[in-house]
C-alpha cells in the first residue's frame, strides 16, 4: 500500500471580497449615473425653461417692434392726407413679424438672407417717411424755382425737358393743386415704392408716378426729374473782371469816403472819341453836354470769346440745363426765339460751337446796348461842357422900326401852332427837320422824321421844353 498523504484544506478568503466590491461598484456606478441622470434632466429642464424664456421675450420684442411699425405708419398721414398707407405697408409689418419669429425659432433655413429682409422689412415705414420728409422739406424751394419758371435760378418751362405731368404731378403731391395720390408696393417684388398721383389741370388728366430714388433728386438741382435753369450773372461779371475787360474802383462821396464798387470799362478797350450827349435838363440859355467815350465792342467781344470756355464747359456738364439756359434766357434776351436748341444737340462739337456763339452774345448783350462810357471829373461826377445858346443883344436905335422878315413869321406861326397844340392837345405841329412834337400812349413826345424819339429828350416831360427840339422859341418856356 502506498504512501498515504494527508491533503491540504485551502480556505477561499477573496472571492466574496471581490464579489462585495463588484457589489459596491456596481451600486457606486448605477448611483453616478442616477445624478448624472437627474442633473442633465435638470440641466434640460433649465435649459428649456431659458429657450422658452428667450422665445417668449423674443415674442415680446417683436410684437413690440411691430407696434411701433404701426405707430410710424400712423404718423405718415401728417406728411399726406388721404393716403391708405396701412394698405400699402401692413403687409411689410406682417411680414417683418413672421421673419423675426422664425429666427427667434431657429427654423430659418436662409439665416442671411431672412436677416436682410428683416432689416428691410423694418426701414420700409421708415423709407416712406423719408421721402414725403423730403418733398416737404423741398416745397418753398420747389415753388420759388416753379414761380420763377423760364429765368435764372428757376426750373425750365421746356416740356421737353420739364414734363407737365412730373411739374404738375408734383404740385399735386406738395397739395398745391387738388388731386388724388395713392402709395403703391408689392411685398413680392421686394421693398421698392411708388407715389401715383392724379391731377387734372384744364381739362387735361396727369398721372405721374414718383418713386423712392426720384424724389431723392428734389435735393439736387442735377438731377433728372426737375431741371434749373442755371445762373450765368457772377460767372459772368468774374469773367469780366478778371480778363482786364473791367475795372473795378470805389465811388467816392462829397467828402470823398468809398461808397460802392464801380465797374469801368478798362481804358485798352475805349475809342479815343469823345462823344458829347445833351443833359436832361439845362439853365436857360445854356445847353450842357455830358461827356462820353465809345466802347471798343469789336476788342471786348473778341477778348470775351478767347476766354469763356471754362465758362462754357461748366454750362455743358449738364447738357439739359444747358438748353434750357439757351432757350429761356438767351434767346429771349437776344429776341431769336426761333434758334431752338436741342439739349442732345449740345453732345456734338457743332452744338457746342452754337453754344459758345449765344454766350459771347449774351455777354456782349448790355455792352451794346449801352455802347459808351461816361467821362467822370475830379470829383466823382460826370464830365460835362456847357454852351451858352442866348441869342447876342444888339443895340436898336428909338426911332428904328424892327423889320419883320419872313423867318420871322415862319418862326411866330410855328410858336402859335405849338401854343394851340399844348392847349387842346389835339394834333401834332411839325417843325425844323421835319421833327414832330405830339402826344404819344398819353405822354408828350419830340420826334424826329422817322418817329423816332429825339435823343437828349428822354425824360423831358414839358411841352414847351420840347418844343425847343421842333425849332419853337425859347420864349416859350421863359
Amino acid at each position: 500500500m502506498g504512501a498515504y498523504s494527508n491533503p491540504q484544506e485551502v480556505v477561499d478568503t477573496q472571492t466574496g471580497q471581490y464579489f462585495q466590491n463588484l457589489q459596491n461598484t456596481i451600486t457606486q456606478t448605477v448611483a453616478g449615473v442616477a445624478t448624472a441622470y437627474k442633473a442633465e434632466s435638470e440641466r434640460k429642464k433649465k435649459e428649456i425653461k431659458e429657450n422658452a424664456d428667450k422665445l417668449q421675450a423674443s415674442k415680446i420684442a417683436v410684437e413690440k417692434t411691430k407696434s411701433e411699425m404701426y405707430s410710424d405708419m400712423n404718423k405718415l398721414k401728417q406728411y399726406r392726407p388721404g393716403v391708405d398707407f396701412n394698405k400699402a405697408l401692413n403687409p411689410f409689418v406682417t411680414a417683418y413679424g413672421d421673419i423675426s419669429n422664425k429666427l427667434g425659432m431657429g427654423t430659418s433655413e436662409d439665416i442671411q438672407g431672412d436677416l436682410k429682409l428683416q432689416t428691410d422689412y423694418r426701414g420700409m415705414i421708415g423709407n416712406v417717411q423719408d421721402s414725403l420728409a423730403t418733398i416737404a422739406s423741398n416745397s418753398e424751394g420747389f415753388m420759388t424755382k416753379y414761380n420763377n419758371s423760364g429765368q435764372e435760378g428757376g426750373y425750365s418751362q421746356d416740356p421737353n425737358i420739364n414734363t407737365l405731368e412730373n411739374t404738375y404731378g408734383m404740385l399735386g403731391m406738395m397739395q398745391k393743386l387738388p388731386g388724388k395720390v395713392d402709395l403703391e408696393t408689392d411685398i413680392n417684388k421686394g421693398t421698392g415704392f411708388k407715389f401715383n398721383v392724379e391731377v387734372v389741370v384744364d381739362g387735361v388728366k396727369y398721372t405721374p408716378g414718383f418713386g423712392g430714388a426720384q424724389l431723392k433728386g428734389l435735393n439736387d438741382d442735377g438731377a433728372e426729374l426737375f431741371t434749373t435753369i442755371p445762373k450765368t450773372t457772377d460767372d459772368i461779371l468774374k469773367l469780366m473782371k478778371d480778363s482786364g475787360i473791367y475795372n473795378l474802383k470805389k465811388g467816392l462821396d462829397k467828402k470823398g469816403d468809398a461808397t460802392s464798387e464801380i465797374l469801368d470799362i478798362n481804358e485798352a478797350f475805349l475809342l479815343k472819341d469823345v462823344q458829347k450827349t445833351k443833359a436832361k435838363s439845362s439853365k436857360s440859355g445854356t445847353t450842357v453836354y455830358e461827356l462820353s467815350r465809345s466802347l471798343n465792342l469789336p476788342a471786348i467781344e473778341q477778348k470775351i470769346t478767347s476766354i469763356c470756355d471754362p465758362n462754357v464747359a461748366k454750362l455743358l456738364v449738364n447738357p439739359k440745363a444747358a438748353a434750357s439756359w439757351y432757350n429761356e434766357v438767351g434767346d429771349k434776351a437776344l429776341g431769336d426765339i426761333n434758334d431752338y436748341m436741342n439739349y442732345t444737340e449740345l453732345l456734338t462739337d457743332k452744338g457746342k460751337a452754337r453754344f459758345k456763339k449765344m454766350y459771347v452774345d449774351y455777354t456782349m448783350l448790355s455792352l451794346k446796348n449801352n455802347p459808351s462810357q461816361p467821362i467822370m471829373n475830379t470829383e466823382g461826377d460826370i464830365a460835362t461842357e456847357t454852351i451858352d445858346t442866348k441869342p447876342a443883344k444888339t443895340k436898336k436905335s428909338g426911332t428904328d422900326t424892327p423889320k419883320v422878315t419872313a423867318a420871322d413869321k415862319k418862326q411866330a406861326k410855328l410858336d402859335q401852332a405849338v401854343t394851340s397844340l399844348i392847349k387842346t392837345k389835339k394834333g401834332a405841329v411839325r417843325g425844323v427837320d421835319g421833327n414832330v412834337l405830339k402826344i404819344i400812349d398819353g405822354h408828350w413826345r419830340a420826334v424826329d422824321k422817322n418817329d423816332k424819339q429825339i435823343a437828349g429828350t428822354e425824360g423831358i416831360s414839358n411841352p414847351r421844353e420840347l418844343a425847343l427840339y421842333i425849332g419853337a422859341s425859347r420864349s416859350l418856356i421863359e
